[in-house]
């Protein structure tokens, strides 16, 4: 008597669609644990050749996942043609020196095959309008293998669950800053394409109340993170207000605990054959003195000479923006992370952020126009448990070369896209802002 189960295993062999199935679900349970690296074309001038020939569309980028958000920033980078030329030339410079610039081919290549529709559909297969081309020659790129170097530049984004589309975007900015570090003439501030593309320098200002001395420090944002916090959630807030919170002056005051350490009272104080002024008398010395000590017995960590040279005072604080760059990209920082008995909590801002087609922002203190055409998404309770979308404006370039926006808003949600009144663009959680100069 021959067992029923020889039957059902000789019918799972003869069938050669089951069999196909069976071997493309154990190399996708392969591709996805190990994330692969990605299989490069010889060059990208077949989809570069493709892009001329794309119209004023999105199309969709399927889920591999939780990588939603992985997915709501590829779109928009995909859209902004300043950041592929960006890719391009550092690709390029890199084959020239013989340097290894593997994580900018993978996440170039990955964008052009999402402008141009030629992202592999790794889940179930939908009907849909064809790409955009009928090249039968062309392979389709698997968005796991860009995946794979991501993860190998940030691991804490590895895994299945949801993560952070800002934390994402930083470093993918960070790991094609790395490719460019190893070129020649990248010293300096503003020296790399990515600094060149997107960095703001926020110039931060602090000034004694007691000697009146500034000091001045400069720092490089890539990606501007804005403070939307409000008494009263409920209240609308607008992008430039969020901009304005951030260039008004901050009080430090040491009755509060925020006091700063002045050098230059700190340098006064630590030399005992300094003059007292005739504006400063030997009460407020004796007090400086005196809250250096109390200073040093709150850390503890500070030798006997160092102890007499810590000073600390009230102070102004004031941040400004001193380069407006071609490209800005602006977060809000809707998650707040607060440790209470023991545990990690992490609570999102419902805040609702009001933005425009366009917006006038100060630097150096002159007016510069920007229009915006990319936003993020987010849209759930935390941090960890929601979905990311994106809104975009696709561009075309003109027979001239120069680019022409669209002014139609798409929405995408993965495989999902189709266009969208900009109402509802601008009623939605805005999580990131792109903006291109006017």
């Amino acid at each position: 008597m021959i067992h029923s189960g020889y039957f059902h295993r000789v019918r799972k062999q003869s069938c050669p669609r089951a069999a196909k199935a069976t071997r493309e679900k154990a190399r996708r349970r392969k591709a996805i644990a190990g994330y692969p690296k990605m299989r490069m074309l010889p060059n990208s001038s077949q989809l570069r050749r493709m892009c001329k020939r794309v119209g004023k569309k999105i199309y969709g980028i399927p889920n591999i996942g939780n990588s939603c958000f992985m997915n709501s920033i590829l779109q928009v980078l995909a859209q902004t043609p300043e950041f592929l030329n960006n890719l391009d030339r550092t690709v390029e410079i890199g084959h020239e020196d013989g340097r290894d610039v593997g994580f900018t081919s993978a996440v170039l290549q990955l964008l052009l095959a999402v402008r141009t529709g030629r992202i592999a559909n790794v889940g179930k297969r939908k009907k849909g309008r064809k790409p955009p081309t009928e090249e039968k020659t062309f392979k389709r790129v698997d968005p796991r293998y860009a995946y794979g170097y991501i993860m190998d530049k940030a691991p804490q984004l590895g895994g299945f669950g949801q993560q952070d589309a800002h934390e994402l975007l930083v470093e993918m900015f960070r790991g094609i800053e790395e490719d460019e570090a190893d070129s020649k003439n990248t010293e300096g501030p503003n020296a790399t394409g990515i600094s060149r593309l997107l960095s703001t320098n926020l110039i931060r200002r602090v000034s004694c109340s007691n000697c009146e001395n500034t000091t001045q420090t400069m720092e490089e944002c890539v990606v501007t993170s804005l403070n939307i916090r409000t008494k009263n959630e409920s209240i609308s807030l607008p992008v430039s207000r969020c901009v304005q919170q951030t260039h008004s002056a901050t009080k430090l005051l040491v009755s509060e605990g925020n006091g700063f350490q002045c050098d230059n009272c700190s340098n006064t104080s630590a030399n005992p054959g300094a003059e007292i002024s005739e504006e400063e008398s030997v009460v407020e010395v004796l007090a400086s003195l005196l809250d250096s000590v109390s200073l040093e017995e709150e850390t503890g960590n500070v030798n006997d000479d160092a102890r007499e040279s810590c000073v600390k005072r009230d102070g102004l604080v004031l941040e400004t923006f001193s380069r407006a760059p071609p490209v800005l990209v602006f977060h809000f920082k809707r998650f707040e992370t607060t440790f209470i008995k023991g545990e990690v909590r992490c609570k999102k801002l419902n805040t609702r952020i009001v933005i425009g087609e366009s917006e006038s922002y100060l630097f150096d203190d002159v007016d510069v126009e920007y229009n915006l055409f990319g936003v993020v998404v987010h849209r759930g309770t935390t941090l960890t448990r929601g979905h990311y979308i994106s809104y975009i404006k696709p561009y075309t370039r003109a027979s001239d070369g120069s680019i022409v926006r669209s002014s139609r808003w798409w929405y995408a949600s993965d495989s999902d896209v189709r266009p969208v009144d900009a109402r509802q663009v601008f009623e939605d959680q805005v999580y990131i802002c792109f903006y291109e100069r006017a």
